[in-house]
């Protein structure tokens, strides 16, 4: 559905006796997603915050919600929102579920669903700044910042997105920012195990070259 409901506002100064409701999100950051960070799940939840502004009360409060199309690449089997899109009763602060779907062919493209917010009978849209949220999901994965040459050289070996994905399988963590290099260490012989006894069991580790799967193994002595 396009959105065919706009505000009746242009901005919100100060609190004028009316009820607002917007996302804590800002419109401009994108919020992203990846399945590659989620071994194992074929759909996962992605709560969306919305704030009031204006009076709580004690029964719920319809929000105006819809899925721009003109600006989403998503189809309608890639994603489930709520039938009933609701502020609950005594809440200020509550959350929209989201559900995406993984595909085969979020390994080779990423998709986006826009949403935005309108008036309703029971609550108005505001601020503009926050009234959008552009959801990008994919099964994907690229180099992140923390693996550079100290990574390469001391714990993990050569980049392949094959690897960040077994590496995630294998130790659950998909981000080493910030852990000590004994914390590093730890995760690259969880790695280094998972590959021994993966190809004992008959697995097959290689990278997008079809070159074998290794960490540097005299690193570790």
């Amino acid at each position: 559905m396009s959105l065919l409901h706009s505000c009746k506002i242009d901005k919100i100064e100060t609190y004028s006796g009316e009820d607002y409701i917007y996302f804590a999100h800002k419109g401009q950051e994108l919020m992203e997603y990846s399945f590659s960070f989620h071994p194992g799940k074929e759909s996962d939840t992605i709560p969306l915050v919305v704030k009031l502004v204006g009076t709580i009360v004690n029964h719920d409060r319809k929000i105006g919600l819809y899925v721009d199309t003109d600006s989403t690449s998503a189809t309608q089997s890639d994603f489930v929102l709520p039938s009933n899109v609701v502020l609950r009763a005594g809440h200020h602060t509550d959350t929209i579920e989201l559900v995406l779907n993984k595909s085969e062919k979020l390994l080779e493209q990423k998709f986006n669903i826009n949403l935005k917010i309108a008036d309703s009978p029971d609550l108005l849209c505001g601020p503009l700044t926050n009234i959008y949220l552009n959801v990008l999901f994919s099964d994907m994965l690229s180099r992140p910042g923390w693996w550079d040459a100290g990574i390469v050289n001391n714990f993990l070996g050569e980049y392949s997105d094959a690897k960040y994905r077994f590496f995630i399988e294998a130790t659950g963590v998909a981000d080493l920012t910030g852990m000590s290099e004994s914390e590093k260490r730890a995760y690259a012989l969880i790695f280094r195990d998972f590959l021994r006894k993966g190809r004992d069991e008959g697995r097959v580790f290689v990278d997008e070259q079809g070159n074998p799967i290794t960490v540097p193994e005299g690193l570790f002595n």
